[in-house]
């Protein structure tokens, strides 16, 4: 009975663990697309104001 409660315990905290790592590395994923700079095509130009764009 006693190692069905050990077994139980670190199951259920391996769960929780493996839970709380996966949300961190949405988040840090979420984060980091967020934050990534844009990609320029061949023939782009970084200067993407509106006024640019309706010149264009």
């Amino acid at each position: 009975m006693i190692y069905t409660a050990i077994w139980l315990i670190l199951a259920t905290s391996w769960l929780g663990v493996w839970i709380w790592a996966w949300t961190m590395d949405s988040r840090e994923r979420k984060r980091a697309e967020e934050n990534a700079a844009p990609v320029l095509l061949k023939g782009e130009s970084a200067n993407t104001t509106p006024e640019t764009l309706k010149a264009a």
